[in-house]
C-alpha cells in the first residue's frame, strides 16, 4: 500500500477541508444520501493530510518566530516533518510515497 501526502495551500482553510471533499471515499447525492466515490484514493493508498506552512488551516505556532518567512523555510519545515514522521512510523518506510500539492 502506498502513502500519499496531501498538502493544500490557502485556497481552502485546511487540507482537512479540501482533500477529503475532492478525494474522500464518499460523495453526497442531492437527496443528502452518500454513495461510494469510484475515484477515492483510499482504495489504493493511505492518505496523510498536512497543514503547511505553519499557521494555516488547523496548525498552530507557539510563537511568531516559528512561522515560515520564505519558501526555503516552508520547504525546510516540510522536510523536517516528513523525516520526523517516517522516523516515528517505520512501517511506511518500505512503501511507495507520493506527494500532492
Amino acid at each position: 500500500m502506498r502513502l500519499s501526502m496531501c498538502r493544500r495551500p490557502s485556497l481552502y482553510r485546511s487540507p482537512a477541508d479540501a482533500c477529503p471533499a475532492e478525494n474522500g471515499p464518499w460523495s453526497i447525492n442531492p437527496d443528502l444520501t452518500l454513495k461510494p466515490r469510484a475515484s477515492s484514493w483510499n482504495k489504493v493508498s493511505n492518505i496523510l493530510f498536512v497543514d503547511q506552512p505553519l499557521q494555516t488551516g488547523f496548525s498552530v505556532a507557539r510563537n511568531r518566530s516559528e512561522m515560515a518567512r520564505t519558501m526555503a523555510n516552508v520547504a525546510d519545515d516540510m522536510l523536517d516533518f516528513v523525516l520526523g514522521w517516517f522516523k516515528q512510523h517505520k512501517l511506511f518506510q518500505q512503501h511507495e510515497v507520493r506527494f500532492t500539492v
